[in-house]
């Protein structure tokens, strides 16, 4: 019977060590998970691997072409692949090339680089009868690649000095500007800087983008916005700088920044001399402010008297008009070359001017350059900041059927360019803002826009020549306080200088 008892209690104690033994191993197992790293690619996994290491050696190893092709000695993962790590006991783990030849055809590789943020204000703004205007906001206008730091600061040294003269700038650079003495003509830059906000970040670039590795394509895509060939033109015999541009649909300002060889419109060309005609579309605003100190002619007034023993249609000038002189000095704000705004800020006479006097019994019948009488429509110490013809101001290409004058100043008077009716006085929120048109009953129509408000007229009234109808303003789309100033005949415009020839 102990005999019995002895065999059954050594049974038990068997199983007992058995469940022990079982136990125990289980216990070993699961806590013998090995560590390891999980691969996910945008977001979803791609398998496990034991090194990223060899991960990262192994794409460099294969990437021999994208190191030759930008000069690099590295290149690195997708931007899209995330490791993380995690333990594991039963699944299946990935070599390097395995992970490899799963990412190579669906996202691209990456180089070390920077990457130039631009961001730009966005202006909302409200000009309808006075209401306040929102505030700018910035936003992200471009993004660009480049290798080195280095070729972005030198592909925009390039870009402010397709807009500025070199000796002037670097003179503004080094503080050796000469300056403008008493009574003297001259000009010296008193800012440089760029409208847009710029960031520089090293960081990984994927080569599916655009990365930049020379300065002379940066530099060619910020001033015309595009790596496209540059449209070109071989000169013909009696080409000049205003022709071609004109024929191109360029302002001349436009064709001697593209063309920096070419010093003036003056510049004479020869035949079979090769230019570029590309229209510039600057991914930058380069903003100079100036100081300009200029001896600027100062026109003569017409005074008339009306005498009823002359047939209408008939003149006597009984007193010939001479113009004065006067040392103006301007406040000049361009932006990538163009005048914005340009203010007046000191005005001497040099010379006085001596009024044109003229016996008449009919003011009205005037023609294009032939002896018509015509006021300016501003006061003295102007600034013309847009002529007549091809111009690229506003971002789009259009011809320009005015001028636009600036430099007396936000509420300067506004003069009736000859004798009328006021035909309209209206606003136009999206374009011309407050503007008057005059009928001056003979073919001619004048207009005047962006006007500060409605003006001192009515639709309906009569005015005279150099009469005060409205003031400077900005109202409408306008990029600053300065008058639209539009000249038609027969309702065909034409440039308004005709006039004053």
């Amino acid at each position: 019977m102990n005999k019995i008892k002895v065999i059954i209690i050594s049974f038990i104690v068997a199983i007992i060590s058995f469940v022990f033994v079982v136990i125990t191993d289980t216990s070993y197992t699961y806590y013998g998970a090995q560590k390891v790293y999980r691969v996910y690619l945008n977001g979803e996994s791609i398998g496990l691997i034991k090194n990223p290491e060899k991960l990262n050696k192994y794409i460099n190893n294969e990437q021999t072409k994208l190191k030759e092709k930008y000069n690099v000695e590295n290149v690195y993962a997708p931007s899209g692949l995330e490791i993380k790590q995690e333990l594991t006991y039963d699944e299946k783990i990935k070599d390097a090339k395995e992970i490899y030849d799963e990412i190579k055809d669906i996202e691209s590789f990456t180089i070390k680089g920077y990457v130039i943020t631009i961001y730009k204000e966005e202006l909302k703004e409200n000009k309808n009868n006075g209401e306040e205007e929102t505030p700018a906001e910035k936003i992200l206008s471009n993004t660009i690649y480049v290798l080195d730091k280095q070729i972005f600061l030198d592909s925009l040294d390039e870009t402010i000095l397709a807009f500025i003269d070199e000796e002037d700038y670097n003179n503004y650079l080094n503080e050796e500007q000469k300056e403008i003495g008493e009574m003297e003509e001259g000009e010296k830059i008193d800012n440089v800087y760029l409208k847009e906000d710029i960031y520089i970040k090293e960081d990984y670039i994927s080569v599916s983008e655009q990365i930049f590795t020379d300065s002379s394509s940066l530099s060619q895509y910020l001033l015309y916005g595009s790596l496209d060939n540059l449209k070109t033109y071989k000169v013909k015999s009696g080409d000049t700088v205003s022709s071609i541009a004109e024929t191109n649909q360029l302002n001349t300002r436009e064709f001697l920044i593209a063309n920096k060889d070419i010093s003036s419109v003056d510049t004479l060309l020869f035949s079979g001399q090769e230019v570029i005609v590309n229209l510039i579309n600057p991914v930058l605003t380069v903003v100079e402010e100036k100081t300009e100190v200029e001896f600027k002619e100062k026109k003569y007034k017409t005074e008339i008297i009306e005498d009823k023993t002359i047939y209408v249609g008939h003149s006597q000038v009984i007193q010939s008009g001479v113009n004065g002189e006067e040392l103006v000095t301007t406040k000049v704000y361009k932006e990538n070359g163009k005048v914005q705004t340009a203010l007046v800020i000191n005005s001497i006479e040099t010379k006085p001017t001596v009024n044109r006097v003229v016996k008449t019994g009919s003011r009205t019948e005037y023609i294009i350059g032939n002896a018509g009488i015509w006021a300016w429509p501003t006061r003295s110490g102007y600034y013309i900041s847009t002529y007549y013809g091809w111009d690229y101001d506003l971002g789009y290409r259009r011809y320009h059927q005015a001028l636009d004058i600036t430099g007396t100043g936000c509420g300067s008077p506004i003069y009736a360019a000859n004798d009328g009716t006021v035909e309209k006085v209206e606003y136009q929120g999206n374009g011309l803002g407050n503007y008057i048109v005059i009928n001056h009953n003979n073919g001619y129509r004048t207009w005047y826009a962006h006007l500060a408000d409605r003006g001192n007229v009515s639709v309906g009234q009569g005015v005279e020549m150099g009469q005060v109808i409205g003031r400077m303003g900005t109202t409408g789309y306008s990029t600053g306080c300065h008058l639209h100033f539009i000249t038609e005949y027969n309702g065909n415009k034409f440039d308004p200088f005709q006039l004053y020839k």
